[in-house]
This record gives structure tokens, C-alpha cells and sequence, in this order.
């Protein structure tokens, strides 16, 4: 493992108001005080690079020393180990597209299925079809009482939100959006759905897909004056002490807008910040304060573990 300085000589201050990153010593702020009035710092770190044609259509981490790959292609999963010199391969019954960490468990959506991974059993289990009305499954969510399904399709504006309970998986409530969403779990029955095309507005359901919340998160005029369809939210991430990150991409370079919100109470985004981030993101293991995303090249691609803390305020 090395340390990289992809961002701001190795640390990024994420979300701060300033533009001058304090040395990586002091960027340790136990607890969530830090979080409450401080700055989020994403500290990058690379594993050994993989060799590949592509990089994965979706990846999950396991544990800091194990992840799961899918590429949308072939009918399988593939375990990837730190220090292993290939992947594992984990057999399925078709393609599939999307990976998702859920209560303690992968799952992972295909054609109009959602599976179980088990890697542990190298297996793929079948968990419940999705009643789908347009496009395919953009991306799924679930916490300790509910599971989420967006939908969607790039050639059209057509989109929904699905949704079913553990009790009953195989029936499915559906509200109907203004366009494609990324999803993430928020606990407590409620998921935060962002709009994957401008304005990356920011909408939180309950179980019933009842709208409880929405906000429209400050554009970087930069990022959109010119080619409004080249901005995209790439991801939502879950960290602790009640924060969500929002990531939004420009396709025609690596700069990255994050957003940074407070899901306290109600809803509030506290800072926005435009970074030069030359990777994906993907997902994030709260209890131990990291997050997985993804960099790649001609012919690679590696994993990006990003070591998060809170920096107070000066």
C-alpha cells in the first residue's frame, strides 16, 4: 500500500470554506464534534493495480482487504483479495449492473432481478423480481425495513421509484420521477434519491415513497454553462455522525462538486466544494470511518480507499 497525492498533496479538504489544507497531523477529530462544525478530509490510498479491460460496472467492499466487482457483461461476480494474484470468480445466472451493500449483506440487480452474494458460499442467489415499467435498474438501496429500486433508461427521461419491504419482497409500491436517481439507505426507513442529471436535486422517502424532504444543491456555473448533460451525480455516500456526501462529475475533465449535507433533524446541506478528483466514487464503511471508489487507465484500473476524518473548524 502507498500513500498517493491525487488530491491536495494527499489530503483533500473536502468540504471546507478555505482553501488552505492544515498538515495531515492535525486532521484528527474524534468523535462527531468535528463533524458537527468542521470540514470533512478524504485521505486517499492505493491498492495493488489490477489489470483489466474495463473498469467494473459497480464494485462493494467486503473489508478493507476484499471487495466484489461486477462489469455488466459476463453472468458472474468477481472477489477480488488484497493480496491476491487474480480475482475469484462467483458464478450467475445472467449479467449484472449494480452492487450494493445492505443491512449486512451484497446484493446486487441484473436484467429485473435482485440477487444475493454470498461470498462466503460462492454463490448467487435469486432474491426477488422488479416489477419493471421502463428502462433497467439504475440503482438499489435497503436498510433494516425496506428495500429501494430506481429506474431508468439514457434515452429517455422515464424514471421510478421502487419499493418493498423485507416482510413482502415481492410486492412493490412505485412513484414515478422526473428522471433517474442514485440511491442511498439513510436507516430508519427512509433513503435519499439524487437526480443524475442537473440539478442533482435531492429528495429523501420514507418506506412508503413518501416524499419527506428535497433540496437543490448550488450548481458550479463552471461545470454546467457549457455543456449542462456532462455533469452528473456519480454518487451518494453515508458517513457517520449524520452526514451525506453528494458527489456530482464533469465528464469532460476530474473535477468533482461535493456536497456535503446534515441529515440531523431536518435536511441541510452545510458546504459545497469543487475538487480536482481524478476517480470514481462508490461507497462507503461508516464504522470504520472509509470509503471505496475507483481509479483507472489504459488497461487498469485500481481501488481507492479514502480514510475520512472531521477537521474542526479554526
Amino acid at each position: 500500500m502507498r500513500r498517493t497525492s491525487i488530491l491536495l498533496a494527499a489530503t483533500c479538504v473536502a468540504c471546507a470554506e478555505h482553501d488552505n489544507p492544515s498538515p495531515p497531523d492535525q486532521f484528527a477529530a474524534p468523535g462527531c464534534d468535528g463533524a458537527a462544525s468542521g470540514s470533512l478530509v478524504l485521505s486517499p490510498e492505493l491498492p495493488p493495480r489490477r489489470e483489466a479491460t474495463a473498469i467494473p460496472a459497480s464494485l462493494v467492499a467486503l473489508s478493507p482487504d476484499s471487495l466484489l466487482t461486477v462489469d455488466g457483461k459476463s453472468a458472474g461476480v468477481s472477489l477480488y483479495l488484497r493480496n491476491g494474484p487474480s480475482p475469484v470468480p462467483i458464478a450467475a445466472p445472467e449479467p449484472l449492473y449494480v452492487l450494493a451493500r445492505v443491512r449486512e449483506e451484497v446484493l446486487a440487480a441484473g436484467a429485473g432481478t435482485i440477487y444475493r452474494v454470498r461470498p462466503d458460499l460462492k454463490t448467487v442467489e435469486a432474491l426477488t423480481d422488479v416489477p419493471l415499467r421502463t428502462g433497467s435498474i439504475i440503482s438499489l438501496a435497503g436498510d433494516e425495513s425496506a428495500l429501494w429500486v430506481s429506474t431508468g433508461s439514457s434515452s429517455s427521461s422515464s424514471a421510478e421509484l421502487l419499493g418493498s419491504s423485507w416482510d413482502s419482497p415481492h410486492l412493490w409500491a412505485r412513484r414515478r420521477l422526473a428522471g433517474p436517481v442514485r440511491l442511498e439507505a439513510l436507516g430508519n426507513g427512509r433513503v435519499a434519491a439524487a437526480t443524475i442529471a442537473a440539478p442533482h436535486r435531492l429528495s429523501i422517502f420514507d418506506t412508503a415513497l413518501r416524499l419527506r424532504e428535497a433540496l437543490t444543491p448550488p450548481a458550479r456555473r463552471r461545470m454546467l454553462v457549457r455543456a449542462p448533460a456532462a455533469a452528473f451525480t456519480q454518487a451518494l455516500v453515508l458517513l457517520d455522525c449524520g452526514r451525506l456526501l453528494h458527489v456530482v462529475a464533469d465528464l469532460r475533465s476530474d473535477r468533482r462538486l461535493l456536497h456535503l449535507y446534515s441529515l440531523e433533524g431536518r435536511a441541510a446541506l452545510r458546504r459545497s466544494r469543487t475538487v480536482e478528483a481524478p476517480f470514481g466514487f462508490a461507497h462507503s464503511l461508516p464504522q470504520r470511518q472509509e470509503l471505496l471508489g475507483v481509479w483507472h487507465g489504459p488497461g487498469w484500473w485500481e481501488a481507492v480507499w479514502m480514510q475520512w476524518s472531521w477537521k474542526p473548524e479554526q
